[in-house]
């Protein structure tokens, strides 16, 4: 698998660009989603308007949190009920990625999402 991704990057307010990212490591209990497609949400768009720090959001985060794809990696302690190719909703009220519930820096802008914890997240 390359290693690299694209994802948009907040940056500040109106300024989202696209980089190259490395492709996040799964830990054991990890799994790792190749986004198919990714809902903008309303806290997505004050983002962009207002700036993200009132979302929790930092300059150079990835962001967004409403996507769907299918299961690309995961981890040695994962159930056996989530397989390498699996499609799957990551839940955007649990935590994600950077490890807090309700996140808008889950990742979905980006062609893959790291989901911690996957068998509190992935359904």
């Amino acid at each position: 698998m390359e290693r690299m991704m694209k994802c948009a990057i907040y940056k500040s307010a109106k300024n989202i660009v696209v980089e190259e990212r490395e492709i996040p490591s799964v830990g054991s209990k990890d799994v790792l989603v190749k986004n198919l497609r990714a809902g903008i949400c309303g806290s997505d768009v004050g983002i962009y308007l207002h700036g993200g720090e009132g979302y929790g959001l930092t300059a150079d985060s990835q962001f967004g949190h409403e996507m769907i794809g299918r299961v690309a990696e995961k981890g040695c302690e994962v159930s056996d009920e989530v397989q390498i190719g699996d499609l799957v909703f990551v839940d955007p009220t649990k935590s994600t990625e950077n490890g807090v519930a309700g996140s808008t820096a889950a990742g979905a802008f980006s062609e893959y999402a790291l989901v911690k914890n996957a068998a509190m997240n992935v359904n």
